[in-house]
């Protein structure tokens, strides 16, 4: 057999898929791959040049479709409705359909306390008047396996900002990627914006 040019040794010796999640090497860096109920993710968390590899592009993909752009616009109407304290809500998947859930929150200008819900596919929080950023708290606090989403500067031009999370590591997303039909809403990313931030943690 002929010995191949480039070999490839993980320490510890175990190599495979994992129950919570699979880590793949790239010749542009590490990937973490997810399989999950509501959604499949490969995203880069890691840039690097490895030589000799495989190249893998980043996928997201909603098992039961995009959501409905229609939720989002309720969500945007409750956030307009109360300006001035953020607000938390969530899609689920159930019965065959998306759904727009709120649950019990403690809401203050500059911060939203929530019980989670379990098996969303969205989380979505307002900012206010502040820009559609995702927060040193939300890093904290966005540590599950779904799609986040902030909707900022609610009195001027409403934006939003989207990206999936996989146990704390992040990949910015487009709106078109998550939701179905348009919005008259910014959304902040660009594709340029898309590569520069695809390997930042913050």
């Amino acid at each position: 057999m002929t010995q191949p040019i480039v070999g490839v040794e993980v320490l510890g010796g175990v190599i495979g898929t994992g129950d919570a999640y699979t880590y793949l090497i790239a010749n542009d860096g590490v990937y973490i791959a997810k399989d999950g109920e509501f959604l499949h993710v490969k995203i880069p968390i890691a840039g690097c040049e490895i030589r000799g590899l495989s190249h893998i592009e980043p996928s997201v993909y909603l098992k039961h479709g995009k959501i409905p752009g229609i939720l989002f616009d309720l969500a945007l109407n409750c956030f307009l409705a109360d300006p001035d304290k953020e607000q938390y809500l969530a899609v689920t998947w159930s019965d065959g359909s998306y759904h727009l859930m709120t649950v019990n929150q403690e809401r203050k200008a500059a911060s939203v306390e929530y019980e989670h819900i379990e098996g969303a596919v969205l989380d979505l929080h307002s900012h206010c008047n502040m820009s559609a950023r995702f927060s040193a708290q939300d890093d904290k606090d966005e540590t599950g396996f779904r799609i986040y989403g902030v909707v900022g500067k609610l009195e001027t031009k409403p934006e939003v900002m989207l990206r999936v999370g996989v146990y704390g590591y992040f990949y910015f997303l487009k709106w078109d990627e998550v939701f179905s039909g348009t919005t008259g809403v910014s959304d902040v990313l660009t594709q340029k914006e898309l590569e520069d931030v695809a390997f930042t943690e913050d």
